[in-house]
């Protein structure tokens, strides 16, 4: 559990990080290949919440409370996928 809140929290801190960073590439600079980076980063960030519902990006137009929820819920599905392959991982090499 503790490896879990670990995770939880590293990449709660780095999605916020990199979706600031990407908001900032697209609406910031209007270089076409900094546009598309970061167009990317937001749709590989927000894949789990889309494979839920597509009209649920973390990002999407919603009150503030939701936006927090659905980032909490998308970092919680990173987290717990990125859990699952280190504990198989190590079980494959014992």
């Amino acid at each position: 559990m503790r490896l879990y809140f670990k995770i939880f929290l590293l990449f709660l801190i780095t999605e916020l990080v990199m979706g600031a960073m990407a908001i900032f590439f697209i609406e910031g600079l209007y270089i076409k290949t900094f546009n598309i980076v970061g167009h990317l980063t937001i749709t590989v960030l927000s894949m789990p919440i889309s494979f839920i519902d597509r009209s649920y990006p973390f990002y999407a137009p919603v009150p503030p409370y939701q936006a927090i929820l659905l980032l909490m819920l998308n970092v919680a599905i990173h987290a717990g996928i990125a859990v699952f392959i280190i504990k198989t991982t190590k079980k494959n090499k014992s």
